[in-house]
Parts: structure tokens; sequence; C-alpha cells
């Protein structure tokens, strides 16, 4: 209703003044994709790795990846980390060798490490595991390849395009190969549909965040986004959310906790009152 008040002649008109929370609007998202298996790794970049897997095609039993990592701005100066992914029951291997130290030690104890892995596996039966010679680290994938002198210390013996032979199967080496310790999702404490959510990662280690991929999977199997950002939707509502990175080159992949679940939208008088209900008012 209209109330006029005399003002020297002027009548007035009271001025209605509507505010509401902004929303941000949702980025750019994929169609929802039902996953039904694993998607392969990346394939190493570098070109001498790619050499030494196609030699190892034709010449040995190529079975993945030794990565070696050395001094960064979270790692001792004076170490050299080695990882490498075995055949089940035996699992991933690391290892944390000193730089200077002559490889064939660090062999030796990659052998001791897998033995015992294998004493534990047959441990209670009468099946005795058989001895095996220490692995050898090759100058190249090639069935001919000399080994790397024994004496070789570890900054130098673990290069790009060398391959570690394990019981017969071959590693090829990756140096300071991209490695990601864990992601989170950050945003609303709960998470609502329309209010966006963002993916941190932790622990990065020769890779930047921004050169991470990034998926968002409702319940664990749907995937609904791509990107570092992700806004839910009502199809979120009474779901959680995860996001997972992957590394480039080394294909290494990390999955945060879930999320809580998703609630529905606030509306818009309310809005104030349900951020503050949710902890972010």
């Amino acid at each position: 209703p209209r109330t006029r008040m005399p003002l020297g002649g002027v009548s007035l008109r009271p001025l209605r003044v509507f505010t509401s929370l902004h929303r941000a609007s949702p980025p750019r998202r994929r169609a929802n994709v039902l996953l039904r298996g694993p998607v392969a790794p990346s394939r190493p970049s570098s070109t001498s790795a790619r050499r030494a897997e196609s030699a190892m095609s034709s010449s040995s039993s190529f079975s993945g990846h030794v990565d070696a990592r050395f001094a960064d701005d979270l790692g001792d100066p004076n170490a050299v980390t080695i990882t490498i992914d075995l055949p089940d029951p035996l699992g991933a291997k690391t290892m944390q060798r000193a730089a200077d130290e002559p490889v064939e030690k660090a062999l030796t104890r990659l052998r001791a490490t897998i033995d015992k892995a294998k004493r534990a596996r047959w441990k209670g039966t009468d099946a005795t595991p058989s001895s095996a010679p220490p692995p050898t680290l090759a100058e190249s994938a090639a069935s001919d390849a000399p080994p790397v002198p024994p004496s070789t210390p570890n900054r130098d013996a673990w290069t790009d395009g060398r391959a570690l032979i394990v019981d017969g199967r071959a590693y090829v080496v990756r140096v300071n190969a991209p490695l990601v310790a864990g992601a989170r999702v950050a945003g609303l404490k709960r998470p609502a549909a329309s209010y966006p959510l963002t993916a941190v990662a932790d622990g990065c280690r020769f890779v930047r965040p921004d050169d991470l991929a990034w998926r968002w999977f409702r319940d664990d199997r749907v995937l609904v986004g791509e990107g570092w950002a992700y806004t839910p939707t009502d199809e979120d509502v009474g779901a959680t959310l995860r996001v997972e990175a992957t590394a480039p080159i080394s294909g290494v992949r990390v999955a945060s906790p879930p999320s809580g679940v998703v609630a529905a939208a606030p509306s818009r008088p309310a809005a104030r009152e349900r951020l503050a209900s949710l902890g972010e008012a």
C-alpha cells in the first residue's frame, strides 16, 4: 500500500529493498558417466622411457616401472627413494638409500626384502620359496644390454630408460616421477547444492597442483565433473562426493575421503540462516 507523507509539498513513497545471497553459477561439467572399471594410468612422456618399453616388448617381460626420486624441497638431499610395484602377493616395496652408496648394496637389500616377503607368504606351509639371484640394473631394455657396474653410486645408477630385472621381470626406471600424497575437498562443512566445492592436493612432489587432473564422483561410482572446482546439483542431494587427483607421467592417483551428504539448496529468504546452521555464515 502507498503511504503519502507531505514534505514541502512533495509526496514520497517508501522504497522497498530486497536482498538475497548470491549463488555462484555452476562451472561447466560433463555428462554423468557410470564407471565400470579402473582406467589405465598415463604413460611416461620421456623419450628414453618410451624407447625402453618398446625394446622390452620384444626382448623381456615388461612388468611396469621402478621410480627413483631424488632430493627436492621435501626430501633428504643425500638420499634416493626407490619404489617398485611387484606382483601379488609381494606388492609395492620402497627403499630409501644413500645417494653415494654403491648400487650393488641397494640391489642386495631389495633381494633380501623380496625374500623376506616370500618367506612370510609361505609361513606355516610345507612349501619353500626358491632362491633367486640379486636383481640387476641393466644399461637398457635390450636383452643383451650390459649391467650397470656394481660400484656405480645410486645417484648415477638410477637414470631414465635403464631396466631393473627382478626374477625375470623387467621394470623401466623413471626418475623423479610426479607424486601426490593426498587430496581433500574444501568448501562448506556440509556441502549443499548450488554452492561450489574446490579440490586441494597435499604433499605434491615433482609436480605442481595446477598440472594435476581432477575428477569428481558421486557415491564413488558416477563421474559428475572434472577440474579443480565442482558445484553440486540437485541430482547430488542425499549422496556423498569424492574428488580424485591424477599426476601426469607417473599416473599416480589419490582420492579424497568422502564429503558429507549433500544437502538441498536453501531457499533464498532462508539462505543466510541455512548457511549459519552449516557453520559458514
